[in-house]
Parts: C-alpha cells; sequence; structure tokens
C-alpha cells in the first residue's frame, strides 16, 4: 500500500509542479477568411472568353495587395486599377512567388502597410472590377495577397467564380425567336 501512496503523491507533486510553471497561453492572431472575399469572372464568350474580374472585400482588417489567377490559356490582362500592373502568360506572383499559367495583378508598391500604399488596395468594404482579361477557358483558383494595417503578409486561395455573359449573337438569337412567337400569335388570332 505504501508504493500506491507514493506515486499517487509523486503524481500529485508533479501536477502542481506543471501548474506552477506552465507556460501562459500564447495569443494567436486571426487571419483572414476565404468567406470575406471574392473573386468573380464576368465573361462574354465569344472564341473563347473576354471579361473582368471583380474583386470584393467584406472584411474588416485586410486589404488586398494583389492576386494570381490560375488559368490554363491566358491571351491578355490588363488593369485601369490605380498604381497597380497586370501580366499573364507563365507568370509569378511577386509577393508569394507562387508559379504556373495564368494572370497576376498587383499593387506597383507591392506588399506594404504604409498609408500611401494602402490608398492604391482594395481595402475593407470595397470593391474593384477593373481587372480585364481574354483566354480560351474560364480560371479555377484564386489567390489573394493580403496584408494588415500592422504589415502583417497573407495569402488566400479559393475557386473563383464564375458569371457567363452571354454573347451579343445568341441575344439576337433569343431576340428573333421571341419574336417569332408573337408574330405565330397573332397570325392564329386573326385566323
Amino acid at each position: 500500500m505504501k508504493p500506491i501512496l507514493r506515486g499517487l503523491l509523486g503524481l500529485a507533486v508533479l501536477m502542481v509542479a506543471g501548474l506552477v510553471f506552465a507556460r501562459p497561453a500564447m495569443a494567436t492572431s486571426i487571419g483572414p477568411s476565404a468567406s470575406d472575399f471574392s473573386v468573380v469572372e464576368s465573361c462574354a464568350a465569344d472564341n473563347g472568353c473576354i471579361g473582368n474580374y471583380t474583386v470584393t472585400n467584406n472584411s474588416s482588417a485586410f486589404y488586398v495587395t494583389g492576386f494570381f489567377v490560375t488559368n490554363p490559356t491566358p491571351q491578355n490582362a490588363g488593369t485601369t486599377q490605380t498604381n497597380w500592373f497586370s501580366s499573364y502568360g507563365s507568370v509569378c506572383d511577386p509577393d508569394t512567388v507562387s508559379c504556373g499559367t495564368g494572370f497576376v495583378y498587383g499593387n506597383n508598391s507591392g506588399n506594404s502597410a504604409l498609408s500611401a500604399d494602402i490608398a492604391n488596395d482594395i481595402g475593407p468594404g470595397q470593391s474593384s472590377n477593373l481587372f480585364t482579361f481574354s483566354s480560351l477557358q474560364l480560371a479555377s483558383i484564386v489567390t489573394l495577397d493580403l496584408i494588415n494595417s500592422q504589415g502583417s503578409a497573407y495569402t488566400l486561395s479559393f475557386p473563383a467564380s464564375d458569371v457567363n455573359v452571354p454573347e451579343p449573337a445568341s441575344l439576337a438569337l433569343l431576340g428573333s425567336g421571341l419574336i417569332g412567337l408573337v408574330g405565330l400569335r397573332r397570325r392564329r388570332r386573326a385566323a
């Protein structure tokens, strides 16, 4: 019976020592969530895909400083977003060093928390559709380059949403079909 008591007493001493010398819990920083961001690809399918990306930032603390969109057949990219660049083809995202085939859009000043740089980023509650592209196929994965006001950099990847915009010929065909139906109905009423 004494060995059991000694074992329990030793275990109690170790538990008390663990409580006394335990490290305090480290604070963890909360990173961005994919549900706070969206990238929608609007595309007019006319021998491929010509359109634009709309980047929406619904976060409360992060700024989009750039993004990389994978695409197997990029043909052209452009942007009129103030102080941003665009590139396409076999490219590397300069902030994350992600390489592949697709499109890259980014702030010319890079990942910086300086107020002059943040002013050109897509900030909390903002959206921009000033990113154009052409390709033979829709995109797949988007990787956002993010920064918070303290200068901590993050990346976040998720699938792009796509919206197919009907091409003019399809709309003309639909319109002529509707006009034909209206004409047929009038002819039947007259007879």
